[in-house]
């Protein structure tokens, strides 16, 4: 009784600090998107092949490459062109994905007619035959437009109702056409406030074009809103329809619907499913033959330079790059850039072995030069890093489908029947740095066909050692070291954008903050006593670094001082999702957002925040406290996350060792939640002493034989029962079994069994510690919150 009375108490507090954060005024509630090197460049992107229906025989879905070595190309495509996305969108890029955008099975589609679809100020039916819905046959409109004006004077609000909260890619499907505004506007309204996206759709247009991805809460809370506000007068905005997620796949080719995610599907059915629902628009756009697996090779090119208008603007402004993976016998490997015109040189478009030489030979050189990094040695291809095959043209990138109207190749990233390769394009962050350079040899190639117009800068790197504690009521001070600058790192910095979140899953629009030199920053006009949560992210005329982690902090100096540690850093294939293949077996995804997001410290703030009113939250990087700069003799309690960290990446270096040696020896109170810390330190003999005469605990086993985790008898936490979950954002596959060293206590236990020890407390002359194998972040909620107070009582931050 007295356990569901605090969890009551924990629910309310939440609750009413999330009524009084929404009333605050400290987050930026509207911001634009990422400009750099790339804007004003259009960028087609395709993920080739995917799920195709034998519609010729029995309508049966299959890939097109099959299973191996863990991945199937088709899927491995997509994943790759995820990355690139991201990396395009950040450097300013407009873009126009020929496959799904991020992994997100649910969808809202909203056409201009819906009911979810309100209309202020001057608004036309569109009088062009070419618009997406129904149209007045049935009742609607075909399109609606609005002549532009210096500020809005009309609007147009797309309301879905979204059926849970996610991350969601947002498109919009406006037809282009010569009298549009080459700035229309679109607010998007997400769970974080509103960032503001802007498409030339007099270049780009009658497909969906790609917004952004947000994070939307359930229900009607979020939008996106089309506005008449332009810098062009006599233009016009055009309102049709905006898509939210990607949904699962609805096409029956004579064996039934797929039932997958779209995603998974090859993009001829992603094109498919919205030429459909348009008027004005035949399948000749996209296809010319019925035979699915043979208009797959041609449906990007093709529908590219359908979407593509080619009479505004020159080619210098606009690209076509698709991403594959190679086969050679399981011998060859490394990158290919693909062009044409061995055996016609009309299939060559004007500058594509510029293109294909260009992005991959910056993805040579830099894997190439990396060498340690990865679990195997990148493959330095030398000079022979592009191909033009004598036997075929590759259908893909022929100027057959293209006509002049932009360049285009096909990316081969490795090969995947090659043990090594595929087991690079199977980690993440490999496949971020073909992302990276690709996106980085973009940028060359624009410079070289443009006259130099665009500017040779790379966005920076992500800022290091980060900080956030509370300076003065009502506001957070942040602190970080700029990241290094080189060729492959990035150029360096010259302001930053501090985004703001009061739940540590939806940030705003970002908070731009002037200074390459700038390390610190106090955010100041939030609600005193809260917790927020920060990222910071470097900028400059290139664009913007990623976010780092997520930093948590209360609004206040008041009060017993908790530090967060974030020391979850590894990012490697074993955290992979892994997903049955339909043919049988597994395959492992590389997902942008999966394997370790980078939220580590959330999970503890949002417990000790419910734990005690009397408790003040700050975060930092382990890198910070590692280097010195910061202190844990300051803090009256430490929690050291370390998520799936392992012994390549080294749960506690030397460094960290001997800072928590001192700070415990100095009375302090530690707590630590990591799966693999006892194999690290104890078991490869990476601070056994530490592990076993500082944290007072061994390592026994390597995995613990259930996932249900209990107190174990006669222990303070006798009363604690709860199963590990999915809720860490990345798979729980093993965590270690403990037994308690030089006078620790085992509290917590495997499957009810005492002697599969999975949390040791001890308790000495001055210092106290508590360690589990169990990372925090897996723990539900409700436990987690009553774990976190038990703790709290037991280092005295709170009766």
């Amino acid at each position: 009784m007295f356990l569901h009375r605090f969890l009551l108490a924990v629910a309310a507090m939440s609750t009413a600090a999330a009524g009084a954060v929404a009333a605050g005024g400290g987050r930026v509630t509207s911001g634009p998107r990422p400009t750099g090197a790339l804007t004003g460049k259009i960028v087609y992107v395709h993920g080739g092949h995917g799920y195709t229906a034998d519609n010729q025989g029995n309508g049966a879905w299959t890939t097109q490459r099959p299973l191996l070595l863990g991945m199937v190309e088709d899927l491995g495509n997509k994943d790759q062109m995820d990355f690139y996305v991201d990396h395009l969108f950040r450097r300013g890029a407009t873009i126009a994905p020929l496959r799904p955008v991020g992994n997100q099975e649910n969808e809202v589609v909203l056409d201009n007619a819906h009911t979810a679809v309100t209309f202020s100020g001057a608004w036309q039916d569109g009088l062009g035959g070419v618009y997406f819905g129904a149209g007045p046959a049935a009742g609607g409109p075909p399109s609606r437009f609005a002549q532009t004006a210096a500020t809005a004077t009309a609007t147009a609000t797309y309301t879905p109702d979204i059926p849970a909260a996610g991350l969601y890619p947002v498109y919009t499907w406006v037809a282009a056409g010569s009298n549009r505004s080459p700035d229309q506007q679109y607010r998007v309204r997400h769970a974080g406030g509103e960032t503001v996206v802007t498409v030339d759709h007099r270049r780009v247009g009658t497909g969906l074009v790609y917004l952004g991805s947000y994070h939307f809460h359930a229900g009607r809370g979020g939008s996106v809103t089309i506005t008449n506000a332009s810098k062009s007068p006599g233009a016009v905005v055009v309102a049709d329809m905006i898509r939210f997620g990607n949904g699962r796949g609805d096409i029956d080719r004579g064996g039934g619907v797929s039932g997958l995610k779209r995603e998974d599907e090859a993009g001829l059915y992603w094109i498919m499913w919205h030429v459909r629902q348009t008027a004005g628009v035949g399948p000749e756009s996209y296809r010319v033959t019925d035979v699915d697996r043979t208009a797959t090779i041609s449906l990007s090119p093709r529908y590219a330079a359908f979407m593509n208008n080619e009479a505004i603007g020159p080619l210098s402004d606009r690209v076509f790059v698709s991403f594959h993976s190679n086969a050679g016998a399981g011998k060859a490997r490394g990158v290919l850039g693909l062009y044409n015109g061995n055996n016609y040189a009309t299939s060559r478009t004007p500058n594509q072995l510029l293109l294909a030489e260009t992005l991959s030979r910056e993805l040579n050189d830099e894997l190439g030069s990396r060498l340690g990094e990865f679990e195997h040695d990148w493959k330095d291809r030398g000079e022979d890093i592009t191909l033009d095959r004598a036997d075929i043209e590759f259908g893909e990138i022929n100027n057959k489908y293209i006509a002049g109207e932009f360049d285009a190749t096909i990316i081969e990233t490795g090969f995947h029947d090659n043990r090594e390769d595929a087991q690079m394009l199977r980690d993440p962050r490999v496949r971020d740095a073909i992302a990276k350079s690709c996106s980085r040899g973009l940028v060359k190639y624009f410079h070289e066909i443009d006259g130099g117009q665009t500017p040779l800068i790379n966005p920076p790197g992500e800022v290091q050692q980060a900080m956030a504690q509370g300076s003065v009521p009502g506001a957070v001070t942040l602190t970080w070291k700029p990241a290094p600058t080189g060729p492959y790192e990035g150029d360096p910095a010259t302001g930053y954008y501090i985004y703001t979140s009061t739940d540590g899953v939806a940030f705003d629009a970002g908070r731009r903050v002037a200074g390459g030199g700038t390390s610190t920053h106090t955010v100041a006009g939030l609600d005193p006593g809260r917790v927020y949560y920060f990222r910071v992210a470097a900028a400059n005329a290139g664009g913007r670094s990623r976010g780092g982690e997520v930093l948590a902090a209360t609004a206040s100096p008041q009060g017993q001082r908790v530090l967060v540690v974030d020391g979850f850093d590894r990012i490697d294939r074993a955290n992979n999702p892994v997903e049955p293949y339909r043919d049988g077996g597994k395959v492992e995804r590389v997902r942008l957002h999966a394997g370790n997001p980078r939220s580590t410290a959330v999970a503890a703030a949002k417990a000790l925040d419910g734990a005690t009113q009397s408790i003040t939250v700050a975060t930092c990087a382990n890198e910070a406290v590692a280097s010195g700069r910061v202190s844990l003799d300051q803090f009256d309690a430490v929690f050291w996350m370390l998520g799936e960290e392992s012994g390549k990446d080294r749960t506690f270096d030397d460094e960290e060792q001997a800072a928590v040696a001192s700070y415990l020896a100095g009375g302090g109170r530690l707590f630590v939640s990591g799966s693999d810390l006892a194999w690290d330190l104890d078991g490869l003999n990476h601070g056994r002493s530490f592990c076993r005469e500082v944290l007072r605990a061994e390592f026994a086993s390597d995995r613990a034989d259930s996932l249900h985790v209990v107190g174990v008898d006669d222990a303070p936490y006798s009363w604690l029962s709860f199963s590990v979950t999915g809720r860490a954002g990345y798979t729980i596959d093993s965590m270690d079994v403990l037994s308690p060293a030089a006078g620790g206590e085992a509290v917590l236990c495997f499957g009810g069994d005492p002697s599969a020890a999975a949390a040791v407390q001890y308790s000495g002359q001055h210092e106290r510690v508590f360690v589990t194998t169990v990372p925090l972040e897996a723990v539900p909620e409700e436990p987690a919150a009553a774990l976190i107070w038990r703790v709290a009582r037991f280092f005295q931050l709170t009766e």
